[in-house]
């Protein structure tokens, strides 16, 4: 090799080493609400985090960051309460409401299952129809149920079994059962199509008044011989609070996340003894769908396609109906509870 190819393969390496160092904001979110706006970001590596008051105005820069195309997707779904901007400095987050109506803007730091790490920007804002702070929903007859995946996202599968067709089915028969119950139900999608994370949660927020939200879907496991039903519930200190030190005080959200799950997870379990289903337990999690809505939620790990005979239990009119006849059983027993 001669000397300017030498010098050439060291250029290349070094240009590699520092993109592959750069910080990067792999994913964003924007998960709009009555009380509370949440700006969510998923990086490669552990970002700084600056903040600071400029004319009346709460603002936040992330030095040295880079986006993806993904993360620069949701960035043009913002409104004009949020403005994000991006340089060769990294990124400036600045929120572009009166500081008077700003009722609590912070930051947390959790640790995704996708990335290393993960920021969440919370403001909480007065209601936009009153003067007054928005409260904790205690509508107890208004649900939304959330099927996951849709459309090109399948989620997981099973030759021609889709988790996305799964969920939708056990789904329409649980929003039937609670119906008849007097419930009034929302669903985030009732078709075969894509509808985006934040998008699901901004629908419960925003046009619904409805004190539960519950996500269901399919799991998957690299072993086939994996097999049960699991219960996901947000906890308050899955996240740290970067202002504070410290973390982040339980509310009545988060409690009741707790109460549903374990009246729903034991109904589920209770409900499928006969065919022997492991209990997989309840567990906690930093979803998307949890972390963005504002009332108690639960997501529910089904069962796993990748395991051929619980595929064919999901597919099955019947079991999907047992499943449905379990979680509402759940949540009559949290109702009464709460």
């Amino acid at each position: 090799m001669t000397g300017l190819g030498r010098k050439l393969f060291f250029l290349v390496a070094l240009l590699n080493f520092y993109a592959l160092d750069a910080t990067l904001a792999t994913k964003a979110f924007y998960h709009r609400g009555r009380c509370e706006d949440k700006l969510i970001f998923y990086f490669n590596h552990e970002p700084k985090l600056l903040k600071q008051i400029d004319q009346r105005r709460v603002v936040y820069s992330l030095p040295n960051i880079e986006l993806t195309a993904q993360a620069r997707g949701t960035l043009k779904a913002l409104g004009p309460e949020i403005l994000l901007i991006s340089d060769n400095q990294g990124l400036k987050i600045q929120v572009n409401l009166d500081s008077n109506f700003i009722t609590k803007m912070q930051a947390y730091k959790f640790t995704p299952i996708s990335a290393p790490y993960g920021l969440v920007i919370k403001i909480g804002h007065l209601n936009e129809n009153s003067a007054k702070i928005c409260e904790f929903r205690k509508n107890f007859k208004e649900i939304v149920l959330d099927f996951g995946h849709g459309g090109h996202d399948v989620g997981a599968k099973l030759g021609n079994i889709y988790e996305k067709d799964v969920v939708r089915q056990v789904g329409l028969k649980l929003a039937k059962i609670l119906a008849q119950q007097g419930y009034i139900v929302h669903l985030t999608r009732t078709g075969d199509e894509f509808v985006p994370l934040d998008m699901r949660t901004c629908f419960a927020n925003l046009y619904t008044d409805a004190s539960l939200f519950i996500s269901l879907h399919a799991n998957h496991a690299h072993k086939a011989e994996v097999s049960g039903i699991e219960t996901h519930r947000m906890d308050c200190d899955l996240l740290y609070n970067l202002e504070l030190k410290n973390l982040t005080s339980c509310d009545d959200k988060h409690l009741n996340n707790d109460r549903l799950a374990q009246a729903v997870h034991n109904q589920l379990i209770n409900i499928t003894g006969d065919y022997e289903i492991v209990d997989r337990k309840i567990k906690r999690s930093v979803s998307q769908v949890l972390l963005g809505v504002e009332m108690p939620a639960i997501l529910i790990e089904l069962g796993f396609l990748s395991n051929p005979q619980e595929a064919q239990l999901l597919n099955s009119p019947g079991y999907q109906l047992r499943l449905a006849q379990g979680i509402s059983n759940g949540i009559n027993s949290y109702m009464l509870a709460v």
